[in-house]
């Protein structure tokens, strides 16, 4: 998922930090039949897109502590056991905690 939205990033900096990023993650989710199911329940349930949905269900299956995203509308619309944070509001959260 991640990989195909970065390759097509038109900011030529950007896309090599999330190559980067994505060089430090410790492991992989693939997309399957258990990510789609969940990703449907997403998009039906918390009436968010699709696309954005499967990122979220993706880091469901994948037993993630948090999910970090700059699209609002998910941090806005999705309440479940998975804590989504914008970048600012997880540094706030980081700076609390540390």
């Amino acid at each position: 998922m991640i990989e195909y939205k970065n390759s097509l990033n038109p900011f030529l900096e950007m896309k090599i930090f999330v190559e980067n990023v994505l060089k430090l993650a410790k492991i992989y989710q693939n997309v399957n039949n258990e990510v789609y199911l969940k990703a449907k329940e997403i998009a039906k349930k918390f009436k968010i897109e699709n696309f954005d949905a499967l990122h979220l269900a993706c880091a469901i299956c994948a037993k993630v502590d948090f999910f970090i995203t700059c699209d609002y509308n998910s941090v806005k619309k999705f309440k479940d056991d998975l804590k989504v944070f914008t970048p600012l509001k997880f540094l706030k959260e980081y700076e609390k905690h540390s």
